[in-house]
């Protein structure tokens, strides 16, 4: 099975175990380092590929959870450089282009770690690009709006890297807003929730650069209720958590702003305080 993971600044999907976060991901990477290793012993490397592709995107995971991230950074970008060569090799387009997206989203994590940060989000781009192209040729729309969600994200990492801010933070909505759109038809609520949420911080952003902030932070407020309240519905607390965490950002952001101060802080502590319950 592949697994197509959008991410961004809130985190990643979950196993559903009643265990810890960091045994979940230990048991999955042991689970999925055997399997490519018996993929590998048939010499059946399509299946070989795919193996390929999840261990990248659980080694990036476990980066992003702080267990020894520059190793698994690096292990990351290995495993996703072999996999999108065997599927070249083969031509499997699609597959290629999952690749393709979640080496653009190790790239991101590189980056926003402080690792060559302007060539990592440059090569971010680039692959998330190809991820796009080739499933628009595929007419694989699932995951082309993945590829734009992830394509919206890194637009405005370089924007808050000091590049082109104010056309990478249009460039992030156009994308966002695209994705969002096409999950919303085809009812892909999570995903949909995911990028409300990418959304909510793109435009949370442009209010920080005094780009209409009244306007922009109520609309990162609404985005933010709306992937809180989808997130809810469907139980996935670990995003809700997120969701309302960033939530409680945007009070700050509008107390310091002097817009009803004492209000928004309380709505701020209830947001972290709801946060924190999940």
């Amino acid at each position: 099975m592949v697994f197509f993971v959008l991410l961004d600044v809130i985190g990643c999907s979950s196993i559903n175990e009643q265990i810890g976060p960091d045994q979940r991901m230990q048991r999955s990477l042991d689970a999925h380092k055997e399997v490519a290793r018996q993929f590998e012993k048939q010499q059946d490397w399509a299946s070989y590929a795919k193996a390929q592709n999840n261990l990248g995107i659980i080694y990036r995971m476990q980066a992003e959870r702080g267990i020894e991230p520059e190793l698994h950074l690096q292990r990351s970008l290995d495993v996703l450089k072999e996999a999108a060569r065997l599927d070249e090799e083969k031509q499997d387009w699609t597959s290629y282009s999952v690749v393709q997206n979640n080496l653009g989203s190790t790239y991101r994590v590189l980056a926003q770690r402080g690792v060559k940060a302007e060539r990592n989000l440059q090569r971010s781009l680039d692959a998330h690009k190809e991820a796009a192209r080739r499933s628009d040729e595929q007419q694989d729309w699932a995951n082309y709006t993945g590829a734009q969600h992830n394509l919206g994200v890194t637009y405005r990492v370089l924007a808050q890297h000091g590049i082109e801010p104010a056309q990478n933070l249009q460039r992030s909505l156009d994308a966002l807003q695209e994705a969002a759109r096409r999950f919303e038809e085809d009812g892909d609520l999570a995903a949909y929730s995911k990028t409300q949420n990418s959304l909510g911080v793109t435009y949370r952003v442009l209010a920080e650069r005094d780009i209409e902030p009244a306007q922009n932070l109520q609309r990162a407020l609404d985005a933010f209720k709306e992937a809180a309240r989808l997130d809810e519905e469907q139980q996935d607390w670990m995003h809700y958590a997120g969701a309302q965490n960033n939530l409680g950002a945007t009070y700050q952001v509008l107390a310091q702003r002097g817009v009803e101060p004492e209000k928004n802080l309380k709505l701020a502590t209830q947001a972290f305080k709801e946060a924190s319950a999940h």
